[in-house]
Order: structure tokens, then C-alpha cells, then sequence
């Protein structure tokens, strides 16, 4: 029964495995956090003032979401140079899958179609964002 169930439903491994490495991350990241927290409220205690690295260091997940105004000209072209890597990994994944459905390979015809068209859909999206990146695009 077990091998029946995985032969059907293989494919499940990649995202449950995708939630347990996200889930992992999260919770080293909320450790981490929690033990600097703990520090701070030890130099709180105490009447001193923490080290500005520290703080720094507590507030650096949160620099991500500022504008791109305040990153390196490098840094900004190194994540358009990602984004159109993300528009060729997605366009050449959806065209690997499109031939496995039109090809009916395992007989799973109609599941590759759905996956060929997340997978076309993702690429689209990603490249609508790269075209429409006001910094324009790089090649």
C-alpha cells in the first residue's frame, strides 16, 4: 500500500520538503533572535546600554524591505541578474513539463499540464516584474 501510495504521489516530496527546510529556517532564525533579545534585557537590567552592533544586528532582517534606493548600485543589478535567472529556471522547468504532457510520459499526462502551466505562469510573472523594474532591466 505504502509503495502504491508513493508511486502515486512522488512528486509531494519536493514541497513538503520546501515547508520543512522553510519551517527549520524560521525557527533558527526565531532562536537566534529570542537569544539577542535576552542579552539586551540582560544589559536592560544591569542599567547599561547595549552596543550599537547589537542592536544593529537585531534590526539587519528587517533592512530587506527597505526601497532599493539605499542599496549599492551592485546590489541592486545582482538581484535583476537573479530575477531574469528565476525567468529562465521557470521558462526551461514549464517546457520540460509541457513535453513530458504532451509526450504522456508515465501516463500522467494531465498532471504535468497543470504543473507546466504553474510553472509557465510563475516564469510570466516573474518576467512582467523584471520588465517593469523601474530601474530597468539588465542583460
Amino acid at each position: 500500500m505504502f509503495a502504491q501510495l508513493f508511486r502515486e504521489f512522488w512528486w509531494l516530496i519536493f514541497p513538503l520538503s520546501a515547508f520543512a527546510f522553510g519551517a527549520w529556517r524560521n525557527w533558527l532564525t526565531y532562536r537566534a533572535n529570542r537569544e539577542m533579545l535576552d542579552l539586551i534585557k540582560t544589559y536592560a537590567a544591569s542599567g547599561r546600554e547595549p552596543p550599537p552592533e547589537l542592536l544593529a544586528k537585531l534590526n539587519a532582517p528587517w533592512r530587506d524591505c527597505d526601497g532599493d534606493e539605499e542599496r549599492p548600485r551592485h546590489a541592486r543589478r545582482w538581484r535583476r541578474e537573479r530575477t531574469w535567472y528565476r525567468v529562465v529556471l521557470f521558462g526551461t522547468l514549464s517546457s520540460g513539463f509541457a513535453f513530458a504532457a504532451a509526450t504522456n510520459i508515465y501516463g500522467a499526462g494531465e498532471a504535468f499540464t497543470i504543473v507546466a502551466f504553474v510553472l509557465g505562469s510563475i516564469c510570466l510573472a516573474t518576467l512582467v516584474q523584471v520588465l517593469l523594474d523601474r530601474n530597468g532591466p539588465t542583460v
